[in-house]
Formats: structure tokens, sequence, C-alpha cells
């Protein structure tokens, strides 16, 4: 039963429709009309007279008091592609030139509607057109309609296309059909705006101007407001892309955060006041802590859970692919040129771009265990199975140095030319060996393997680089030579943010969630604690200039440098916190699965409100 509308019931099933009055007194249900449909009935609304039943599969039906002949069947467009022309060859010229495949492609006063139309053809892209003309913007609806691309691969848009206030970060591409582009080269405000468009890591603007007209955009790009920003000159056309990430952003490349495991995202571009940049409630990952790993790197959230890996835009939220996982609940590690999965016996190399399997390592020597940590910095890569810690060359697969550790590899922070890890004795097999050490915690040097000192420490170790000190059980180490700097800074949870230590905890319930931050070099408490109702069960994630966490049950982060509360009311922060401040954006993939709470279970991204300005 889907609705009731008046005195019915309307229901459906595969293959069919039900109308069902609803009985009086002492009277039985009766089917008033039943009427056969393609697909499986999804959606029903009552209105104007009618039923509207929209299937599974797409169709939308319509349902009235008198019955037809001959119902009314509009047939789908077809997207019939005409013979090759000049545009063919031209938006096959662009494509190639801006080394785009996939995204959105903004067209600003599109000079013929064939362009557009090849360029989704020739690629994965969507177009959105702006026009100025309203009357010029109805034809090219009416004309994309007729093919089947407006609203599925084209829209157009009527305004102002210098000035349209597009989202931040949404082109992969941007196409000037304005036959004056050669004046666009000399406005500097205009080429901000446009470049304030571009996606991160290879959003490009395309110009078809004469080669004079480069230097004009050369000396914009060179007084310092375009980062990332490069230009060169392929064929006819000028093309200024935007590479790597904003200004200030960090990824959050492993558990931990980075190879340091600071805890923290080193990201200084997410600052409050935050923006929402996009929403999609397409995908529902399972909420378990444990059950699913997020890593952000290179402009894509990746998602690995029991299901396939998945891989989404961090600026638009667009699916860019899923592909079976080589291992199930694998030790994750994801960088803008690989991704790392260990998992079993093997660590597994995907292209970032595709997901595709690209190499696979072996762990060095005869080690019959799991791989059960790896970290990655630089061209080395760090790994942990059993005792044994190893460091291989990730471009070459070869192993550079391998050490066997007293007991089993339990923490690993790489970092400033040095590896730490601690290795600690399993509580039962402590129970059996009273006069075993808890634990140590030793340094190597990354390139050598050299053991620089060994300490009396066990848990956790997280390293700040720029600092050079080491934060493991309640101590606070020089990264030199292990020297104690000052003792107390154990908690159950610890973030490094720059030369600030936050330790976060819950009192009485975990209700009630407490932070304190510290001085990093001299342990003295810094301003006043944080307390705040939590409310359900999460942990807190840590950045350069925010805290994510729960506040009353809704997802929610803190200003570290005003200590001000923002609640984003209405969606639920997941058990093992899903808001994580890396590449420019606080990004928030849906991991609400087996929750049956009334909170809005969609995968979202914010910015800070400057990025729009």
């Amino acid at each position: 039963m889907h609705i009731k509308a008046g005195g019915r019931l309307y229901c459906g099933k595969p293959g069919a429709v039900e109308a069902v009055d609803i009985p009086g007194q002492g009277e039985s249900p009766r089917i008033s009309w039943r009427a056969e449909v393609q697909g499986t009935p999804h959606r029903m609304l009552a209105a104007d007279g009618k039923l509207f039943v929209v299937t599974l599969e797409g169709r939308l039906y319509a349902f009235g008091p008198d019955r037809l002949a001959r119902p009314v069947v509009h047939e789908a467009p077809a997207d019939r592609a005409p013979a090759a022309d000049a545009w063919t060859a031209k938006a096959a010229r662009i494509l190639a030139a801006a080394e785009i495949t996939d995204g959105y492609i903004l067209v600003l006063c599109l000079a013929d509607p064939r362009l557009a139309e090849e360029l989704v053809r020739q690629s994965r892209c969507d177009v959105i057109a702006v026009e100025a003309d309203a009357e010029k913007a109805a034809g090219l609806r009416d004309g994309f309609q007729q093919t089947g691309l407006y609203g599925t691969r084209i829209s157009v848009l009527v305004g102002d296309p210098a000035s349209y206030r597009f989202p931040p970060y949404v082109a992969s591409l941007i196409i000037l059909g304005s036959p004056d582009a050669a004046a666009v080269a000399k406005d500097p405000a205009l080429v901000k705006t446009l470049f304030r468009h571009l996606r991160p890591y290879g959003g490009t603007i395309c110009l078809e101007v004469p080669a004079a007209a480069q230097q004009a955009l050369a000396g914009l790009v060179s007084v310092g407001e375009f980062t990332g920003g490069v230009l060169r000159r392929q064929g006819d056309f000028t093309l200024l892309s935007r590479q790597g990430p904003p200004a200030g952003a960090a990824d959050w490349s492993h558990a931990g955060a980075n190879a340091a495991n600071t805890g923290a995202s080193e990201d200084r571009r997410v600052e409050s006041p935050l923006t929402r940049l996009w929403f999609d409630g397409a995908f529902r990952w399972s909420r378990e802590p444990g059950m699913v790993e997020v890593r952000v790197a290179g402009g894509r959230v990746l998602v690995q859970s029991d299901e396939l890996p998945y891989a989404m835009d961090a600026y638009t939220g667009r699916h860019l692919w899923q592909v079976a996982s080589p291992s199930r609940r694998g030790k994750l590690v994801a960088l803008e040129d690989a991704i790392y999965l260990a998992g079993g016996r093997s660590c597994v190399v995907l292209d970032p771009a595709t997901g595709e399997r690209s190499s696979e390592m072996k762990f060095p020597g005869d080690s019959r265990g799991y791989w059960s940590s790896i970290r990655v910095s630089g061209d080395i890569l760090v790994a942990a199975s059993g005792n044994r810690l190893a460091c291989i060359d990730r471009k070459t697969g070869r192993a550079l140095w391998e050490h066997p550790c007293e007991n089993a590899v339990d923490s690993i922070a790489v970092g400033g030319g040095k590896v730490f890890c601690t290795d600690a004795v399993n509580r039962r097999r402590l129970a059996l060996k009273p006069d075993a050490a808890e634990g140590a915690a030793t340094a190597f040097d990354a390139r050598s393997g050299k053991r620089l000192w060994r300490i009396g420490a066990a848990g956790e170790v997280r390293y700040s680089e720029s600092l050079d000190v080491l934060v493991v059980g309640s101590g606070v180490y020089r990264g030199q030579d292990g020297q104690l700097v000052w003792r107390g800074a154990g908690a159950d949870h610890v973030f490094l943010v720059g030369d600030r230590l936050i330790t976060y905890g819950t009192r009485g319930t975990r209700k009630h969630a407490v932070v304190t931050v510290f001085n990093l070099l001299t342990g003295e408490q810094v301003g006043s604690e944080l307390d705040w109702w939590q409310r359900g069960c999460t942990v807190l994630r840590a950045g350069s200039n925010l805290l994510t966490t729960r506040y009353l049950g809704n997802a929610a982060y803190f200003d570290l440098a005003t200590g001000r509360m923002t609640s984003i009311s209405n969606v639920r922060a997941a058990c093992s916190n899903n808001l994580f401040l890396a590449d420019g954006v606080l990004n928030a993939p849906n991991l609400s699965g087996g929750c049956a709470c009334n909170y809005m279970p969609i995968s979202q991204g914010f910015v800070p409100s400057s990025a729009s300005e």
C-alpha cells in the first residue's frame, strides 16, 4: 500500500496498480479498479483528480476517472547522433587539449548547440550552458529535449555568463563561447571568478584566442591570486589549469590522518563559517565503527567497506568508480597518485583515477603473517606483519630494510626521515610471562633502518614533524634522541594540531564530552576546557581550525580559535565520525546504514564561506 486518498487505498506490485475501496462498518474491502503497468510502482501521488505513479524503472503513469480507448503515450526522445561535422572535430580537440574525460563542463555563451552535443557524446561529462537571452535559452532547451539530452546530460541556465554564481570547484572544464574571448583574457576580475569555479586537481579554462593574447593572461596569473594556476598553449587554445589542492588544504590519507599518525588533519583551508557545497542521498554505508574506512586525497573521497570500494568527487559528490574489493577490511592508504590496500599476505596498489589494480606487493622475507599496519611517506612504504617491521620503496617494490621487534608491532608513525613504532606484549601472554616488558617505542632512520633509540613505552604513537616530538603513552619525547620533554599527556584520544596537543574523553556517560588543549612543547593547558552534551557514540576528529563531533546527536563542529560550536541540524554524525576535514572540504559521506534514527541519510560536502566570495 502506497497512499490513501479520499475513500481509497492505492496499492502497487510488480506489473500492476490497484485501487481498494475503504470498507464501511461491517463491509469488506473491494478492489474498485486495477491497471497493468510496465515495471514496479515506486511512488504514488494523488492530485488534480488523477493518480500519478512512478516506477522504479523510470516510467510515469497518470490514471484518471475516465477510461480512454487509447491512452496518451509519450515516447522518450532518441539521441540520434548526426553526421560528423566541424563541431565534432572541435569538441574532440578541446577535450584532448584539456585532458578531460568526466565531470561538469561550463559553456558560457553557447555559440552553437552542436558543441554541447558533441562534448557529451565524446566524453562522460555533463554540460551546463549559461545564456543571457531567455528566448535563446528556451530554444536551446527545446532542441536538446528533442535529442533526449536535456536534463540528463545538458542543462541551460539563464543569466549573465560572466557573473553567474556557480558553486566553487564545480567545473572540470570552462569554455567561453563569446567571440570576444581575447577581451576576457585581459579582465582580471572575470578570470579570477572563472578560476574560482574550477575543480582543483586539473580543472581547466579553455580560451580560443590568438597566441599574443596569452601574454595578458600570463601577467594576471603571475600575480599570485591563482594558487596552482598553470598556463599553457596547445594548438588554437590557451589553457589555464588549476593543479593541486586549494591553498592550505591537506589530505586525510591514513588511519590517524597522515603518515605521522597525528590523528588530526593538517588542512588549514577548512575554517568556520562553512557553507554547503553539495549533497547526495544515493549511497549509505554501515554505521558500525571499524566496518568502514574513509580516506580523502587527490580530490577523491574513498569509502572502503564490506561492499565494493567506492570513490566520489570531493568537490561535487559525483560517483567516480566502484570496483570489486581485493581485500575486505584491509589497511587503507589513499594518495593522489596511488591507493594501497593491504590485507591478508599482500598489498594491492590501485589506480586512484579508475580503481583498477596496477600492481601488488608481498611482505619482504618469508613472513607468513598478515599485513597489520601500513604508512606511506614520500617514496617509502612502512608496514608491519606480526613482530616484523619493513620499509619498501613504493615505486619499485624493493625492500629497503627489515627489523624484527621483540613483540607484535602495535603502532607506526613516519616523518622527518624517521620511523617510529611501538611493540607490545599481548595481555594474555603477559599473564604467562609476568617478567616481560609491557612494550617499547623505537625510532629508526627511514632510509637505512638504523635504530636510533628505544624507550619503554606502549600504546599509540603520534609524531609532530614540525616540532620533532613524539607522543606515546603518557609522555612527550624528542624525536631526535627519545629524551622526555614532559609527562602527563595520557588520555584515551590524543591529537596533534600544530603546536597543540588535544585530548578528548567523556565524563559520567559517553553523552558528556570534554576536550582539553595543551601546549605540545611545555604541557601547559591552553584556554579553558570545551565540554558539551554529545549524546550517542562517536569519536572526535581534529583539524588545524576545527574539531568535528556530535552535539545533542547532530553532526557539529567546534571552532578552535573561538570555542564556538556549530550544529548541522538533523544530520547525524556516524558512530565512527564521518566528518573529515581534507582537501579544503568538510567531507561527510553517509555512514548511517543500519540506523533507524530520524536523521537525514545524506552525504554532504561543506567549504568555507570565503570560497564562494
